[in-house]
């Protein structure tokens, strides 16, 4: 089938059936794509700039012809999409648009959630500066972000800014796909799951190449929840268990190389081989999830939940660092079992929870780690540790102990969001600190 006769097609069915008239970047666009071009190629012969084609025309153009034709279409699978309708029209003896000719439209790619949890407005509070900086992240037409990873504490809400971000931006991808990782999937088995849903044409390669080619012909959204499931307990942070190496490959490829898609990724860790790639001109983006805000988030999360003591609530708030999963335990307690009476419930403060943070997390961490926390935990100054005073502290307990090992350490810790580090103090020297909740549940653990 010769191009001439495919656009002739194209361009007929798409003003039929979508009332659309094809622009000529539109055009420029099924040409290159029927002469075997990358959108690079395309940009390189024509006015407009890469950018333009790959994320702003042909995310658009494909998931267009997708209802014009009845069936996902793709840079991919264009021309075999566009011969085997003209075999179809042509062995019917049929006119190219006739009344008989079906003119239903594919429904648009609904997205695959792989069992996401829903997040409600009324069950999402106090992140609405970080959905917008991220969704201006991935919308960003000049750098717009190919990888975005949200870190931080346990049931600090990363899984469900994840979750409302893809909900806001799904209608700007060709395709949303969404999986946990909490089940240890090898990367081979994960593609074999993600990559038949996202095209038509995966290439015989291996898993890395596979994923990049399929990144590379549409614009897709694929959200990986969970990483710190693949990552080794007891040693530096980021580093993976043996057999899941190739995810940190697979991440900096999709960092490095320009296609038109995105992934997130949410982890505990901050992901160790993005961190000589996140500065400003990379469409490399990290955003470590810290605690709500109690001026921002505590009035409706109290209001979600019955509270009526406003001001005990907003105290609460502060007392455990604006971690949501322990304010939402202690908020159903007092809604359940006293009516939304917060300072009944503090009066048996035995049965509050006391961190965001379990024996699971804490024994991921090395002996040394464990110690050195302990150490700062130990300090009561408001100001925090000196960084200096406290690695010099920590190598004088042991018999052998280098400075870059416990600076690597404290960036270990802090990678991992267990420790603050404060470069802006009056002092004018870093201090280290921690969480309440952090420093609450180190000083109960058994002295080592």
């Amino acid at each position: 089938m010769e191009f001439t006769i495919a656009l002739e097609q194209t361009e007929a069915l798409a003003l039929e059936r979508q009332s659309y008239q094809l622009s000529e970047v539109d055009r420029l666009i099924l040409q290159g794509t029927w002469a075997g071009q990358t959108y690079d190629e395309m940009a390189g012969n024509s006015p407009y700039s890469l950018n333009y084609l790959m994320r702003d025309v042909a995310p658009r153009l494909w998931k267009l012809l997708s209802k014009v034709y009845g069936e996902r279409v793709s840079k991919s699978n264009y021309k075999v999409v566009c011969d085997r309708f003209h075999k179809g029209v042509s062995n019917s003896n049929a006119t190219l648009l006739t009344p008989s000719t079906p003119t239903h439209a594919a429904p648009i790619e609904e997205p695959d959630w792989g069992g996401a949890p829903d997040v409600p407005d009324t069950g999402f509070f106090g992140r609405k500066a970080e959905l917008k900086t991220c969704k201006a992240w991935l919308l960003d037409k000049k750098s717009p972000c190919r990888l975005l990873a949200l870190w931080g504490l346990p049931g600090i809400g990363k899984t469900s800014l994840a979750r409302r971000l893809a909900n806001e931006v799904e209608k700007e991808f060709e395709f949303v796909i969404w999986r946990s990782l909490h089940s240890k999937p090898t990367l081979k088995a994960l593609a074999s799951d993600i990559l038949p849903r996202l095209s038509n044409n995966i290439p015989q390669d291996e898993v890395i190449p596979q994923f990049m080619a399929v990144l590379s012909q549409s614009r897709c959204l694929v959200v990986l929840d969970g990483l710190e499931s693949l990552l080794k307990d007891g040693d530096s942070w980021g580093r993976y268990e043996r057999g899941y190496e190739d995810y940190g490959e697979l991440l900096q490829r999709v960092a490095a190389v320009e296609h038109p898609s995105c992934v997130i990724v949410t982890s505990q860790e901050k992901p160790r081989e993005l961190k000589l790639l996140e500065y400003p001109a990379q469409p490399v983006r990290l955003e470590e999830l810290l605690g709500l805000n109690a001026e921002d988030a505590a009035l409706d999360f109290g209001k979600a939940y019955g509270i009526k003591e406003h001001k005990v609530w907003q105290d609460l708030f502060e007392r455990y660092d604006g971690h949501p999963a322990v304010l939402r335990e202690i908020a159903t307690l007092s809604r359940d079992l006293f009516g939304g009476q917060v300072s009944e419930l503090l009066k048996m403060s035995m049965i509050l929870p006391e961190d965001g943070f379990d024996q699971t997390d804490w024994h991921r961490l090395t002996e040394d780690e464990r110690r050195f926390l302990g150490q700062i935990a130990s300090d009561n100054s408001q100001s925090g540790v000196g960084l200096i005073t406290a690695v010099s502290t920590f190598n004088q307990s042991k018999e052998k102990s280098l400075t870059r090992d416990a600076l690597a350490m404290v960036e270990n810790l802090k990678a991992r969001s267990l420790i603050k580090v404060d470069t802006q103090n009056s002092s004018g020297k870093t201090h280290l600190n921690l969480s309440n909740l952090i420093k609450k549940f180190i000083t109960r653990q058994p002295q080592q």
